[in-house]
């Protein structure tokens, strides 16, 4: 039930399937008495690498489905999965990455284990300790290998996160938040890639002839300065009553600015396309969409995925912390970081751009809405480059 706020089509970038069709495997997709979806962001999470996995419930799983693909994530989602006669053996063959009720299958465990709830504790990830709630948390001894990530609290501290070979097992439900972050980070493992270290751009939102021009043009001349990467959405057709907007040709000489400062200029609006061709004549080139979903032929697009965590909910957005890969082709980068207006929400942003950071290949994508006064702009970039996160090379930023 995901749909795609932000989306264009890279064709030119590799398929989804790059890295091997993955087996999403699961008991069910809520736990019993509860109608929340656990399997969706999981899949969500998955599509860092692959964004089509092919699903089966653990009861319809045949041989053949698990001879076809490359690797294996099981999903306890009310208990340990129960598969046919020979499956699991086949599956244990795969590389695993087990998960909730199903983690033991990471120890070659396929009895299940007593599941408890950590209501006060601590989720320890490199270096780094948070508040934390697992409910429900599966206890598995891991033997040797690496432990990523554990959960303390009283009863003190057991693993959350942990590879041994070709086996992954991560304890708990990912669900949003820090557990989806780390869990995230466990993938770079079972896909077996290496990252770039995390790293921060910036999005100026939706730029329009209303907005004025003074304050984003001296915050595209600070942006380049910080050698930081940064994006400005436009769009033409919707200005708020009542303002004046600025002459055509004002704001064109913007977009010029914005682009001669190093700056991607991406169309924002469903109507966007049609704007390419007048944009290209007044010397700007659009590289992408935002807030444009299904359409296609630019080679960039930034944004959030969104899922229904319930069948009779509204949408959702769901916070990824790297890019993501679409169905059919092309790749979403992150807008995951909103900016403030005041100190404590300043804090926020650092807070939260220092989290990402931790993360192999992790991209905080830092929204700055256009219509606010240029100071206020630089602090949320200040904010942003106190984290310590790099901002990466400008030139390749946004290249797959």
């Amino acid at each position: 039930m995901r749909r795609l706020v932000f989306a264009a089509i890279l064709a030119a970038l590799a398929p989804s399937g790059a890295f091997g069709k993955t087996l999403l495997v699961y008991d069910a997709v809520a736990k019993p008495f509860s109608m929340v979806d656990e399997v969706e962001p999981v899949a969500i999470l998955l599509s860092r690498y692959d964004a089509e996995p092919l699903r089966r419930s653990a009861g319809e799983l045949d041989s053949g489905d698990v001879a076809a693909s490359e690797r294996v994530v099981v999903v306890g989602v009310g208990g340990m999965p129960v598969f046919k006669n020979g499956v699991l053996s086949e599956i244990l063959k795969k590389p695993l990455l087990a998960v909730g009720a199903a983690a033991p299958l990471a120890e070659g465990k396929a009895a299940g284990v007593k599941s408890r709830p950590v209501t006060d504790g601590k989720l320890r990830f490199r270096g780094r300790e948070w508040p934390v709630r697992v409910d429900p948390f599966y206890p598995v001894e891991a033997h040797g290998g690496t432990v990523l990530a554990e959960v303390a609290d009283s009863g003190g501290a057991e693993p959350l996160a942990w590879g041994n070979g070709t086996r992954f097992g991560f304890a708990a439900l990912p669900g949003t938040g820090r557990l989806a972050h780390v869990f995230s980070d466990l993938l770079v493992d079972f896909f077996g890639q290496t990252e770039r270290p995390a790293r921060v751009f910036y999005l100026i939102e939706d730029f329009n002839p209303g907005s004025g021009t003074a304050s984003v043009r001296r915050l595209a001349d600070y942006l380049a300065h910080c050698k930081a990467p940064f994006t400005v959405s436009v769009q033409l057709r919707e200005i708020p009553a009542g303002v004046e907007p600025v002459p055509r040709g004002e704001f064109m000489d913007a977009l010029r600015h914005i682009q001669a400062r190093g700056g991607v200029v991406l169309l924002r609006g469903k109507d966007s396309a049609a704007d390419i061709e007048k944009l290209r004549s007044e010397g700007i080139e659009a590289a992408g969409f935002e807030n444009a979903a299904g359409q296609a032929g630019l080679p960039l697009q930034i944004g959030r995925v969104f899922y229904k965590p319930t069948p009779d909910s509204e949408p959702e957005p769901f916070a990824a912390s790297t890019a993501l890969k679409l169905p059919g082709g092309g790749t979403l980068f992150p807008e995951n970081v909103r900016g403030g207006v005041d100190g404590q929400a300043l804090e926020i942003v650092a807070y939260h751009v220092r989290d990402i950071g931790l993360l192999r290949g992790g991209i905080a994508g830092v929204v700055i809405p256009a219509w606010m006064p240029f100071q206020s702009m630089r602090d949320i970039v200040d904010a942003a480059r106190s984290a310590g996160v790099p901002a990466g090379d400008t030139q390749t930023f946004f290249k797959p």
